[in-house]
């Protein structure tokens, strides 16, 4: 039987270690496991969500033209990392495997906006 789709994300980022394991191992107890096994959809949408993640070069999201981001407003602590975090929330929106709603308390932790391009600056 196919693995769930979420559990195939998570897999995703444990194996570019950008999450630790350990809390994926089981599933979280009084929460029922995602059963929903992967479709062939969902295996065209995971495998374009890991070349979107696996990519060096940001992506383009509906507002991105109004809304500039620059590595100033970001910070220096973790800024890499956190980086690479909007770039996974960014391929999930793009894949349709997540909605910008559903991600928002992420970006609150990362304090960086998903909406919004990347200047180097």
């Amino acid at each position: 039987m196919p693995r769930p789709v979420s559990q195939e994300i998570i897999n995703a980022l444990i194996a570019r270690e950008l999450i630790s394991p350990s809390p994926y191992k089981q599933p979280t107890k009084g929460r029922p496991a995602d059963t929903k096994p992967c479709t062939d959809e969902n295996q065209k949408q995971l495998a374009e969500f890991k070349r979107l993640i696996d990519s060096r070069y940001a992506f383009v999201l509906e507002g991105d033209a109004a809304n500039r981001i620059t590595r100033k407003q970001i910070g220096t602590r973790d800024t890499e990392y956190r980086l690479k975090i909007r770039t996974v929330c960014r391929a999930l929106i793009k894949t349709k495997l997540s909605s910008e709603n559903r991600l928002k308390d992420i970006e609150k932790l990362i304090a960086i906006p998903m909406v919004g391009a990347l200047d180097a600056r």
